[in-house]
């Protein structure tokens, strides 16, 4: 090795040491963790409104929130989604889980037949994906419904 080389070696040595040395951490911003079905009401309560409203909860490996998706709006009485619309939000967030949740303007969040066909359907599609579905919570302003605990 010359003398030439050892000195350029040596100050690019130093420079990177003294980069890393002055660059701080990067700081992990902690998520909110969901735990249970409340936690999803809770987080979405005040977005009920007076017409059906669904929307995608992202989570990751150890269920923290990547973010809500609102896929879809509707009527007073229906909202209409499609699996390319709630996956598509899963996939893009590179989510590892998700849960369903829709709005019932009516106040009652006893899950319609419709609400219980859509929540299978999802699932069979979870799983082909890769995404399994949690839970579809049904909810008002007021209460809610998990239709994973759901006993009719």
């Amino acid at each position: 090795m010359s003398e030439l080389t050892k000195p350029k070696r040596r100050k690019a040595c130093e420079r990177k040491a003294e980069w890393s040395s002055s660059t701080p951490p990067i700081a992990k911003t902690k998520r909110e963790v969901i735990t249970r079905p409340a936690d999803v009401f809770a987080k979405l309560r005040d977005l009920a409104g007076e017409q059906e409203d669904f929307y995608v909860i992202l989570l990751d490996i150890k269920n923290q929130l990547i973010g809500t998706e609102h896929v879809g709006r509707g009527s007073p009485f229906s909202v209409e989604v499609h699996p390319r619309e709630i996956f598509k939000a899963a996939i893009r967030s590179n989510a590892v889980g998700i849960i369903l949740a829709h709005n019932h303007p009516s106040g009652d969040v006893t899950p319609s037949p419709d609400d219980l066909t859509l929540t299978e359907r999802m699932r069979k599609v979870g799983d082909l994906v890769g995404i399994p579905v949690i839970d579809h919570i049904v909810f008002s302003s007021e209460t809610f419904t998990s239709i994973a605990e759901y006993q009719p």
